[in-house]
């Protein structure tokens, strides 16, 4: 998952948390004056990160390799909440690296402490 702008990033975000354009922005008046930013995230489906987030959460909370990155990033932020890490880890400095972590973890399991990828995040986060 590679991305090079904010646009690129959001596009990343979209893909994995599967998401669906929402078409009804019948509570703004005047579409015209708004600009790109705005409207993006005017369609912003939070519903189905929110869905992707509680899932990522269920299925890596018991391990502690996950612990470990969800304490150090939700410490960034001044807090413990390991929910916290994982909305900090989903953020454009950290995403393409916990994506590759994640989808890893999707397909070999528990065993990925000692790899580059994981440490790369982990040192970031430090």
């Amino acid at each position: 998952m590679n991305y090079q702008n904010d646009k690129e990033y959001r596009e990343c975000i979209r893909q994995f948390c599967q998401m669906n354009c929402i078409d009804d922005m019948s509570d703004i008046d005047d579409m015209s004056d708004i600009d790109d930013i705005t409207r993006d995230e005017n369609l912003y489906d939070s519903i189905a990160i929110q869905n992707k987030m509680d899932t990522i959460y269920e299925k890596t909370k018991e391990c502690p390799f996950f612990n470990s990155l969800y304490d150090l990033a939700a410490g960034l932020m001044f807090s413990t909440d390991r929910q916290i890490g994982l909305c900090v880890l989903l953020s454009y400095d950290y995403f393409c690296h916990f994506y590759t972590i994640y989808m890893l973890y999707e397909t070999v399991g528990d065993d990925i402490e000692k790899e580059d990828c994981y440490l790369v995040l982990k040192n970031k986060l430090s």
